[in-house]
């Protein structure tokens, strides 16, 4: 994926604050950049803004799940059997191996995935806002 994406797919400039000038960088190139890992640090991440969030929803109307129950129930428990996989510490060499084959970077760059230097992953894929635990009551 990030083989398809470009510099321009994030946002990177230089600002002055505070009297220095740091680099204002948004989006995914920071983690995997080594030479700008060496030199920067982590101001604030989402969670701090607005809580340990799902960013990604699946949604099905009932007509679809009741006729592809069987489907869905396969579907749901192949999700949870491979999040748990790649969140397991003892298969973290090969998810960075297959994130640097992924993305046609060194696996070395991918030493922070599914470790707690990463986003949130609930291991039983619930929604963890508040707000998207109330919507599905």
């Amino acid at each position: 994926m990030a083989a398809q994406h470009s510099k321009a797919d994030s946002v990177r400039a230089p600002i002055r604050w505070a009297r220095s000038e740091i680099l204002l960088s948004l989006g995914w190139e920071v983690p995997i950049d080594p030479e700008l890992r060496k030199i920067s640090r982590t101001m604030f991440v989402q969670r701090d803004a607005i809580g340990v969030t799902q960013m990604i929803v699946w949604t099905a109307r009932k007509p679809f799940i009741d006729k592809n129950r069987a489907a869905m129930v396969d579907f749901m428990e192949d999700s949870l059997r491979i999040v748990r996989w790649y969140l397991d510490p003892a298969n973290h060499r090969e998810a960075m191996e297959i994130a640097a084959r992924v993305t046609k970077q060194p696996a070395q760059q991918f030493d922070w995935l599914f470790t707690k230097q990463d986003t949130y992953h609930d291991p039983n894929l619930i929604p963890t806002s508040p707000r998207s635990s109330a919507m599905s009551t």
